[in-house]
């Protein structure tokens, strides 16, 4: 049964802004309510909880369906901490999340690895760097050219980044691009695959994990 016009504005409640503002900037009603069809209602509420109306536009027009799916499977605090990224590092970004599955874990010490460069011999390959104390303070993760292409990061910088956020590099081997230079992507608890935060037997994070 087709939601009223009144049920379907109730489903933006909790946005950061008014319905009228999202109605105005996506391209009207009718549209929102193709993508709500489209996405399902859960999908589609994660969205406007999460973007402000020009950032839906955005994204509306630069990402596939999958796509969107996949950014409203998103915890909300993920995506509010995207809120400064556009569409185009979002899809750079899923395609690091969906392509890239570390096979062999490593385990090295501490400053051993520049992330800016190509290392061929760590491809697939989960690194993780651990401290006199046997603690890790985080892993490094590199794809099958052995670029590397995340960090989770076993610290806390405050905001939504607690013990076991991860910084996605929408550009390989360029650890700026996912990190405060772009806003504050962070990605927490289940928006990455839980794998990227595995250590070593005997090893513990600097800090533990979402403290």
């Amino acid at each position: 049964m087709p939601f009223s016009r009144t049920d379907f504005i109730a489903l933006f409640a909790l946005a950061p802004k008014p319905y009228a503002q999202y109605e105005a900037t996506c391209g009207g009603k009718d549209k929102l309510y193709a993508l709500f069809h489209t996405l399902g209602q859960v999908h589609f509420v994660r969205l406007v909880q999460g973007f402000y109306p020009d950032q839906l536009k955005s994204i509306m027009l630069g990402l596939s369906t999958l796509e969107l799916q996949q950014v409203g499977n998103m915890t909300l605090p993920t995506l509010v901490s995207l809120r400064e990224v556009n569409a185009t590092w979002i899809k750079n970004v899923l395609r690091v999340l969906t392509n890239v599955s570390p096979v062999v874990s490593v385990q090295v010490a501490p400053n051993a690895i520049v992330q800016t460069l190509v290392h061929p011999a760590r491809t697939n390959q989960l690194v993780t760097e651990v401290n006199a104390n046997m603690q890790s303070p985080r892993n490094l993760i590199f794809d099958h050219k052995g670029i590397c292409v995340a960090e989770i990061n076993f610290s806390n910088h405050g905001m939504t980044a607690t013990s076991g956020h991860a910084h996605i590099y929408p550009v390989g081997a360029m650890p700026i691009t996912g990190h405060h230079v772009s806003g504050v992507p962070h990605f927490g608890q289940g928006d990455y695959p839980a794998e990227w935060r595995a250590l070593p037997p005997g090893i513990t994070p600097v800090r533990p994990l979402w403290t």
